[in-house]
């Protein structure tokens, strides 16, 4: 994982509360909603950061968003502090893939 992350990096984000709760939230998953622009794929981004700084494993990821476009949007996103190794550890994509994904591996 590349990059410090941390309070300040929040701060330049210009978070508002409910996102930065969301992002520091002590629960093991979290629900963004909301409309388009309105910050959900920073949160997402932010969340991961947090976790992977507090010793979780790529691989323990499931991130499921609702269009292939925001999924490629995330995936750059995190792109830019992780390895390329350890981003492919993630399942990161619509509902859609990933229930054809499990029905293609345990049908």
């Amino acid at each position: 994982c590349r990059g410090t992350g941390g309070l300040e990096d929040l701060e330049a984000l210009k978070l508002n509360e409910q996102q930065i709760q969301a992002i520091n939230s002590d629960s093991q998953s979290i629900l963004a909603l909301g409309v388009p622009g309105c910050g959900k794929t920073t949160v997402l981004v932010e969340r991961i950061k947090v976790l992977l700084q507090q010793g979780a494993s790529p691989w323990e990821f499931l991130v499921i968003t609702f269009t292939k476009k925001a999924a490629a949007n995330l995936k750059e996103k995190l792109a830019a502090f992780l390895d390329e190794r350890d981003l492919r550890k993630m399942t990161i994509g619509t509902s859609h893939g990933f229930c054809l994904r499990v029905i293609r591996q345990w049908a």
